[in-house]
């Protein structure tokens, strides 16, 4: 390989990467999707979830007592039995 085929792969490459870094500048500011990790918050729901479930409540009842959705509680019974196992 010459110096200038060298650098004209060089040039290829530097157009290629300001097309990539362009693309990836429409994400810049926006929020990642999808589910949050398990953060601080939901820890401390889950816990709160926890010791009303291990306290006898039912899904119902933790509902109406913490304002969670019936999916969430759903899950948190998920998160709990896999963690139990």
């Amino acid at each position: 390989m010459t110096i200038r085929e060298a650098e004209k792969i060089i040039e290829e490459l530097k157009k290629e990467n300001a097309i990539l870094k362009a693309e990836l500048a429409k994400y810049d500011g926006k929020k990642p999707a999808g589910r949050r990790v398990h953060d601080e918050k939901w820890m401390a729901n889950y816990d709160l979830w926890v010791s009303l479930y291990e306290g006898g409540h039912t899904i119902a009842e933790i509902t109406d007592l913490t304002g969670f959705s019936r999916r969430t509680c759903y899950r948190y019974l998920e998160y709990y039995k896999k963690a139990r196992s």
